[in-house]
Formats: structure tokens, C-alpha cells, sequence
């Protein structure tokens, strides 16, 4: 797996863990909240460094690939910032 990520940084802020998962940035803050997911607080920024992600990556897919409860974020990519859907009414 950590071949998948050799061209990112060793340590991957919100928008680039949003780029490299192919998810929003919100959804990036949103994994970044979990209580297992291996976040590194500098003040006010949220990192994570890229063997801490392969290593948390890792353990969820011998796990089955499913994250306990992930926030509606990461889960409903038709989700608006605000928790409003893209629909018409």
C-alpha cells in the first residue's frame, strides 16, 4: 500500500489527505475527528503523518475496510457543508 502514496508528503495536512483519498476537505476534518484515526494537533492544524495514515489504513482493511461509524461526511458525498442535500425542491 505505502507504494500507492510514495509521491505524497511524509506528513499530509486536510487538503492533501482530501486529495490523496479522493474525498472531500470536509470529509478529510471529518476522518480526521475519529477517535482511532491518527491525528497530530499543531494548534490550531490538523496532520497526519504518511505511515501513521498507512498504518491506520492498513488496520481497516484487514478489518474489512469499514470504519467504525464514519461521519456522514466521509459516508454521503452528496452532503453540502451544511448537512443540506443536492436537491431540488
Amino acid at each position: 500500500m505505502s507504494a500507492i502514496f510514495s509521491d505524497l508528503p511524509d506528513v499530509l495536512d486536510a487538503k492533501t489527505l482530501a486529495q490523496a483519498l479522493s474525498i472531500s476537505k470536509s470529509g478529510a476534518y471529518a476522518l480526521m475527528n475519529l477517535e482511532d484515526f491518527p491525528t497530530l494537533q499543531l494548534g490550531a492544524r490538523k496532520l497526519v503523518t504518511k505511515p501513521d495514515l498507512i498504518a491506520w489504513m492498513s488496520r481497516h482493511i484487514r478489518d474489512g475496510g469499514a470504519v467504525n461509524d464514519p461521519p456522514e461526511e466521509i459516508t454521503r458525498p452528496d452532503k453540502q457543508r451544511h448537512g443540506h442535500s443536492r436537491c431540488s425542491h
